[in-house]
């Protein structure tokens, strides 16, 4: 084991990890790059590890988010160590292509409060891929990062306000204070007008409709398209006999409406 004065080991490939290799462990070290233990500032020594880098890495931080794991390849290519790009991706399962770099290098312009929460959601590529659009979203997303989205939450508001950026349609006065799903239904009234400027005012008629009562309804909007999902129990044929006459009654209720979210 070869040891090495801490001193005199460099912090560049400090790439912000979510979760920190405990400081109760060695620092180690490659080439007198620190790879854990960033921070520390003890007179002690830290492990020089030998081997390939790629594998070393993966070793040490065997799970990373996709925004750490952009963090540690663009520290590398910064601090000049040679390492397979191939192999580094595929040591946590990705694919090195020009898609995937191509937003490693978006990643660089990003602002950093967004990144850090990206790191700690987990946001995939295919999450981030819409920013690929080069449309200005600085302000959204700190935004996104300061409005308590989930990881899902997160992805359906970058798709929306670059969908809506690249129409230019990019709404104004967003309340990042408000729920996230508060936010997302805004900007689906926004890039859908027609179908989700309807489904407020429909959710509230179809309550007016005069149901069985052991039928649920829900009233979903999916991309451009209203549906009515119902749930029936049946316990016999006459039963259903019932229900199509009931229906029957519901359907020229739904019909003499003004609006109809249908058409």
């Amino acid at each position: 084991m070869v040891f090495r004065p801490l001193s005199q080991c460099k912090s560049d490939l400090n790439f912000q990890p979510v979760a920190p290799v405990s400081e109760l462990l060695p620092v180690l070290c490659f080439q007198g790059q620190r790879l854990t233990g960033f921070d520390r500032q003890e007179s002690i020594n830290a492990v020089e590890l030998q081997g390939a880098i790629e594998d070393l890495l993966a070793s040490v931080y065997p799970k990373l988010s996709f925004i750490e794991l952009s963090r540690l390849f663009n520290c590398l290519v910064d601090a000049g160590i040679a390492f397979n790009a191939e192999k580094f991706f595929g040591n946590w399962s990705y694919s090195y292509n020009e898609n995937l770099l191509l937003i490693i290098q978006l990643l660089r312009t990003l602002p950093e409060k967004f990144l850090d929460y990206a790191a700690r959601k987990d946001l995939s590529p295919r999450d981030l891929e819409p920013l690929n659009l080069k449309q200005e979203m600085d302000k959204e997303l700190i935004g996104i990062s300061e409005c308590g989205a989930s990881r899902s939450e997160a992805a359906l508001l970058i798709e929306l306000i670059s969908d809506l950026k690249m129409l230019k349609k990019s709404p104004a006065n967003i309340d990042w204070t408000q729920r996230a799903a508060d936010t997302i239904d805004q900007l689906k009234i926004c890039r859908f007008p027609k179908r989700y400027g309807l489904a407020k005012e429909a959710r509230k008629r179809a309550k007016k409709l005069s149901w069985p009562k052991s039928v649920r309804w829900k009233w979903n909007t999916r991309s451009d398209q209203n549906t009515l999902d119902l749930q029936l129990s049946l316990k016999s044929l006459q039963d259903l006999q019932a229900f199509s006459e009931r229906f029957k009654m519901v359907s020229e209720q739904a019909q003499a409406e003004e609006n109809n979210p249908w058409q």
